[in-house]
C-alpha cells in the first residue's frame, strides 16, 4: 500500500507523539464510558472511492450535505477513531454529527484529537481516501510516526551501548564461544552485531536461527544497520542449511507426514508389547516419540550399546538396562516401517548431513558461524555446525574459523536430555555469561522468575543463568479474567484501542502470543473484523518493524521482544495443554509441565514495557496460580 507524502503539518505531526506526552491507562482499568450505539459501518457516499468491506447500505441526510463540510469521519470504523484518538463514548456523536464542522466543534473531544482530525480532513494530500479509513488511516499515521524514535521495536532489537555486550561483540576469535545468558540480557543483539563486524573484516558469516520467524528478523535488523546484506554474511534456519547442503549432493530425503509417522510408530509399539513385557512399554506413545527424536536421533545413536550407556538428564528416574532395550526394539520396528516406505522423519535431517560431512569433509562456505537460541537444537544438531567449519583436508591449512552460540537453558521448550559434552562442546574455559536483563521491567522480570522457580528438574541441572534485573521501574503484569474464549480477543482489541489512543504507542508496538496455531487465526480474525491492520508470523509478508500488530505462537516469538505483550490461552487444557498430561508416568508429567511452564516464560518475557495475561474466569491455567502474588488482577 501507499503511504503518500510527507506533507502533513508541522504542529500536528510534533505534537502527536511529544515527549512529555502523559500515559497513565497502562495497569488500570478502563473506566466507566457512556454506552457505544450499535451502528453499522455506513456504506460511503457516491463520491467516495469503491474500497470499503462489509458497509451496510445507508441514506445520506440531505440536511448534512447543506449544512456544511460532508461529515467524512461518518463513515470511519469505530476502531479507526479509537486509534486517532476519540474516545470510546465520543465515536457514536461524532459519527452522527451532521458535518464535519459540528464534529470537530463536540464538546469534550481531547484538543490533540481535535487538531489531528482537522488536519486530516482539511489535507489536500489525502483528499482522495478521505471516505475510505483504512488508507487515510495508514498513509496518513505512517507520516505521522516516521520521527517517532524510529520505532520502539527497532529499538530495543538493535540497542547496543553496554561495556558488558560490546566486549562479546568484538572480543578475538575463537574455535568456540558458548555465551549463556538469561532472557533480555541482549544475546541476540550481540550475535547481530558480532555477525557485522565480522562480515566488515572480509569474514564469510553464517548466522543460523531456530525458526524461520527469527531467521527472518534477523535479517530485517541487520537490513536496518547496513542496508542488504553483502555476499560474505548470510542468515538462515538450520534447516535450511541442511537441505541445502543435502542438495550439493544430490541427496533429497522424502518426509512422512504427521499422521504417516504416528501410524507407524503405534504399530511398531503394538509389536513389541506383543513380544515383551517390559515396563517401558505400558507408556504412552508420546513418550516413544520424544525418546526416538530428542534421544536417539537427538544424540545420533547408532547402537543399542551407545543408548544404554547413555546418561539420561532432566530425569530423576533412570531406565534400566532391561527397559532401554524395550525402547531400541520399538525405535528398530519404527525405522524398518520408513525404510519400508523409502520415508524419514524430520529428525533424521541432522543426522543424514553429519554423517555425510564426515563422510565427505567440504572446503566450507563460512568462516565464522553464530548460532542463535541453541537451547532448543538437539545434541546431533549442533555437531552439524561444528562439522561444517571443523578442521579437513578439504579446508586451507591455518584457516581460522569460529563458533558462537547463544542459549539460555530457562528458555528452552524442550526436554534437552543431554550435556553440553554429549554435543561436543566443551564448554569449560569456552564459556561467557550476559547476567543482566535489560529488556523486562522489573516488575514483569520479578513474575517471570517467581513462576520459574517452579520448574524443579530445570534448576537441578545447574544450566539456569539467575537473571540480574535492571532498576527500571514499570507498571505490574495485568491478569486479565474473561468471560470466555471470545471474550479473550475482544479484551485485547479494546485495550490496543486505549493505548493507541493515548498516543504513546503505535500498532507495530503490539504483539499478541498464542499457545498455538488455531488461537493465532481465531485473535486475527477478531482484530480484522474490527478494522485493525494484521500480520501473522507465519504469513510471507511478516514484517517485524511494519506498522501491523503482530500474532504469533509463543514459540515462533524466541528470541524477539515487544513494547507491550497479550498472552493469551493461560487457561487449563491450553497452557498448559491436556496433551501432555495424559503421560501415566508422574515423572513424565512433571517434565511436560516444566517445559510447559518455560513456554509461558518465554512468552513473558518478550514484554518490555508493559504485559498482560489473559484467562478464562473459572478455568484458569495452574500458572495463573502460581503467579497471583506477582500480578495486578482484573475481572
Amino acid at each position: 500500500w501507499d503511504i503518500g507524502p510527507h506533507s502533513l503539518v508541522d504542529n500536528v505531526h510534533l505534537r502527536g507523539f511529544a515527549a512529555n506526552t502523559r500515559f497513565s491507562r497502562m495497569d488500570q482499568p478502563a473506566g466507566p464510558t457512556t454506552p457505544q450505539p450499535s451502528l453499522d459501518e455506513p456504506k460511503k457516499p457516491a463520491f467516495a472511492p469503491s474500497v470499503f468491506k462489509n458497509a451496510g447500505p445507508v441514506s445520506i441526510p440531505s440536511a448534512a450535505m447543506q449544512i456544511g463540510t460532508p461529515n467524512a469521519f461518518a463513515y470511519f470504523q469505530n476502531a479507526h477513531l479509537r486509534i486517532l484518538g476519540v474516545p470510546s463514548h465520543m465515536v457514536g456523536p461524532l459519527k452522527r454529527a451532521a458535518s464535519l464542522e459540528s464534529a470537530l466543534e463536540l464538546p469534550g473531544l481531547p484538543e490533540l484529537t481535535r487538531l489531528w482530525l482537522e488536519e486530516l480532513s482539511t489535507s489536500t494530500d489525502l483528499e482522495d481516501v478521505m471516505f475510505d479509513s483504512s488508507r487515510l488511516l495508514y498513509r496518513s499515521t505512517l507520516n505521522r510516526f516516521e520521527g517517532y524514535c524510529e520505532g520502539k521495536i527497532k529499538r530495543l532489537m538493535l540497542n547496543l551501548q553496554r561495556p558488558e555486550q560490546q566486549q562479546y561483540v568484538d572480543m578475538e576469535r575463537s574455535p568456540l564461544i558458548l555465551l549463556k545468558g538469561s532472557a533480555g540480557s541482549g544475546k541476540t543483539t550481540v550475535g547481530i552485531y558480532r555477525a557485522i563486524r565480522l562480515a566488515e573484516q572480509g569474514r564469510r558469516v553464517l548466522v543460523l536461527t531456530f525458526n524461520r520467524t527469527l531467521s527472518s528478523v534477523t535479517k530485517a535488523l541487520i537490513e536496518e544497520l547496513i542496508g542488504p546484506l553483502p555476499k560474505n554474511l548470510q542468515v538462515m534456519t538450520l534447516h535450511s542449511l541442511m537441505i541445502q547442503f543435502l542438495r550439493t549432493r544430490s541427496i533429497e530425503l522424502h518426509i512422512a507426514d504427521e499422521g504417516m509417522m504416528r501410524k507407524f510408530l503405534y504399530d511398531a509399539l503394538h509389536e513389541i508389547r506383543l513380544k515383551d513385557n517390559a515396563m517401558v512399554l505400558q507408556r504412552d506413545q508420546i513418550f516413544f516419540e520424544e525418546e526416538i527424536k530428542r534421544v536417539i536421533k537427538g544424540l545420533g545413536m547408532k547402537s543399542l550399546e551407545e543408548y544404554k550407556a547413555v546418561e539420561r538428564y532432566g530425569r530423576k528416574t533412570a531406565l534400566s538396562p532391561k527397559q532401554r532395550e524395550a525402547v531400541w526394539k520399538v525405535y528398530e520396528a519404527y525405522q524398518r516401517r520408513m525404510l519400508h516406505a523409502r520415508l524419514h522423519d524430520w529428525a533424521d535431517y541432522a543426522a543424514v548431513t553429519l554423517e555425510t560431512l564426515q563422510d565427505q569433509p567440504v572446503a566450507s562456505d563460512f568462516d565464522d558461524i553464530i548460532v542463535d537460541e541453541a537451547q532448543d537444537l538437539r545434541p546431533v544438531d549442533l555437531r552439524v555446525i561444528q562439522q561444517f567449519v571443523a578442521p579437513s583436508p578439504a579446508k586451507p591449512e591455518g584457516a581460522v574459523h569460529s563458533v558462537m552460540i547463544l542459549a539460555d537453558a530457562a528458555q528452552t521448550l524442550y526436554s534437552r536430555g543431554f550435556s553440553w559434552k554429549q554435543a561436543g562442546i566443551q564448554a569449560r574455559g569456552h564459556t561467557v555469561i550476559l547476567r543482566k536483563n535489560y529488556r523486562n521491567t522489573r516488575q514483569v522480570a520479578e513474575a517471570a522468575a517467581h513462576l520459574l522457580r517452579n520448574n524443579i528438574l530445570m534448576l537441578a541441572a545447574q544450566e539456569y543463568v539467575d537473571p540480574e534485573w535492571t532498576q527500571r521501574q514499570g507498571p505490574s503484569p495485568v491478569l486479565v479474567k474473561a468471560a470466555n474464549a471470545h471474550a479473550q480477543f475482544e479484551l485485547v482489541r479494546e485495550r490496543i484501542l486505549d493505548l493507541v489512543s493515548d498516543q504513546v504507542f503505535r500498532l507495530s508496538d503490539f504483539v499478541v502470543l498464542c499457545p498455538t496455531n488455531q488461537m493465532c487465526e481465531q485473535c486475527q480474525r477478531e482484530l480484522d473484523h474490527s478494522g485493525l491492520r494484521t500480520v501473522l508470523h507465519k504469513d510471507s509478508d511478516f514484517d517485524l518493524l511494519e506498522e501491523r500488530i503482530k500474532i504469533m505462537t509463543i514459540h515462533s516469538a524466541k528470541g524477539l521482544e515487544f513494547p507491550v505483550v497479550f498472552l493469551v490461552g493461560l487457561t487449563m487444557g491450553v497452557l498448559p495443554s491436556n496433551q501432555g498430561l495424559q503421560h501415566s508416568e508422574p515423572e513424565e508429567v512433571q517434565l511436560y509441565l516444566e517445559q510447559q511452564r518455560m513456554l509461558c516464560y518465554v512468552g513473558m518475557t518478550r514484554a518490555a514495557e508493559a504485559l498482560y495475561l489473559l484467562t478464562i474466569k473459572g478455568s484458569e491455567s495452574r500458572f495463573v496460580k502460581e503467579l497471583t502474588e506477582k500480578v495486578v488482577m482484573w475481572e
